[in-house]
């Protein structure tokens, strides 16, 4: 189905057939969002199997890398060639790599495989928030934001019960094994009930570009990784990292400059809208990533509580994220100023985030999960806020990298 490239093509469907749209995008992001954190609170009894301490992080960093390097591309290729196709083949990939995931034996080939899960997770998170851009004019589209933001905490409130009693009872295998028949229902859906919208003129795909913004991201990501961890910060593998990954940005922004159609166009970042979002959606990784991956970590090795009981500690920032995002949906819907609810957000966040850095292994049970929740209502009020911010600012044939670049930098804060 062919559209106007300056018109969302999803605007004239019946109702009905847009709610089925929305489910099968949603069941999307549930899928993705429960393989990203289903995974925490079984890392400890996976490192205790296959060993590597020092790679503990190294799980959680493969899939954000490679779910993030490719995010700027794979929006565009959404741009060109619509948003169906990129869904499909990212939750077919998704399902061969968390397949392959649950069979690892040891942590190099999980940390790998986990790498192979990335990549789908991340074509199906670029294409997944733009849907709502086009079947839905600007002001219905903070409350399906709202709506997509709760279903992704949804998946924080399952994900880590489900994940703690799979370790406890039966194996950490199945924290991933578990994924796959929601991701092939997931994957029936979007067959079955979404359009494939195609614009009616096909723009140049910009693939060096793709290739120098992924040289540059992984090698910088990998320098991050490394810092601190398995080497010094004014070691050679970190600064050659470091080196690699400038020189690749140098060689984006001179070949990208005067490409007004490239992968991650630079007159992106002369629209302010774009650029705060974008710096508050780094921030968000940062804080909502370092959260999921290491509160488990230590609820479970500093405190000594069970996997399942360490799956509890992240329902109450997933509660406040659901009740963050419903509200700010609700109002953003109503037309009301958006910079008062990205205020608020961050004024609430903020406190909450600092109250987490003051857990100590005498720290009760509930002070963790207190301080989840006022993190948690600060999160939920700034995720949905972000992405329809972008998508209001920027002309629909633009759409699909914009939002796919804000949760680029999104995963890059993670």
């Amino acid at each position: 189905m062919l559209s106007d490239p300056d018109v969302p093509p999803g605007l004239a469907l019946p109702a009905r057939r847009k709610a089925i749209v929305m489910a099968a995008v949603m069941v999307s992001i549930f899928a993705v969002a429960m393989n990203l954190t289903i995974v925490n609170v079984a890392l400890p009894r996976i490192v205790a199997d296959l060993g590597g301490l020092d790679l503990f992080a190294w799980p959680v960093t493969a899939y954000l890398l490679a779910s993030t390097a490719p995010m700027p591309l794979a929006g565009k290729l959404g741009d060109v060639f619509g948003r169906k196709p990129l869904i499909v083949v990212g939750i077919v990939i998704f399902i061969g790599g968390t397949a392959i995931t649950g069979l690892a034996s040891s942590m190099e080939q999980l940390i790998v495989f986990r790498a192979v899960q990335g990549v789908g997770g991340g074509l199906i998170m670029a294409a997944a928030f733009t849907t709502v851009g086009d079947f839905f004019a600007p002001a219905d589209r903070g409350r399906w934001q709202g709506l997509f933001a709760g279903v992704f905490a949804l998946s924080l409130v399952i994900a880590p019960l489900v994940g703690g009693s799979l370790t406890d009872y039966l194996s950490w295998r199945w924290v991933f094994f578990v994924n796959l028949p929601v991701a092939a229902i997931a994957l029936a859906v979007v067959l079955w009930g979404m359009p494939w919208f195609r614009p009616r003129e096909r723009r140049p795909i910009d693939y060096r570009g793709g290739l120098l913004l992924i040289a540059a991201t992984v090698p910088l990501l990998v320098g991050l990784s490394w810092a601190g961890n398995q080497y010094g910060w004014t070691e050679s593998p970190v600064l050659i990292a470091f080196v690699i990954g400038a020189a690749a940005i140098l060689l984006f922004l001179l070949f990208e400059r005067r490409r007004p159609d490239g992968v991650l166009p630079l007159s992106l970042f002369r629209n302010r809208v774009f650029v705060v979002s974008s710096l508050i959606a780094a921030t968000i990784g940062v804080g909502m990533f370092g959260v999921m991956q290491f509160l488990p970590l230590f609820i479970q090795g500093v405190q000594g509580e069970s996997a399942t009981s360490s799956g509890t500690v992240t329902m109450p920032m997933a509660i406040g994220i659901v009740i963050g995002s419903a509200l700010t949906g609700q109002i953003m819907s109503r037309g009301l100023p958006y910079r008062p609810l990205a205020v608020g957000g961050a004024v609430t966040a903020s406190p909450g985030i600092f109250l987490l850095s003051s857990l100590s292994a005498d720290s009760g049970a509930w002070a963790p999960r207190g301080y989840m929740v006022v993190f948690g209502l600060g999160m939920g009020a700034m995720l949905p806020l972000i992405t329809v911010s972008v998508q209001n600012a920027l002309p629909f044939r633009l759409m699909g990298v914009g939002t796919a670049s804000t949760q680029f930098f999104r995963q890059i804060g993670g």
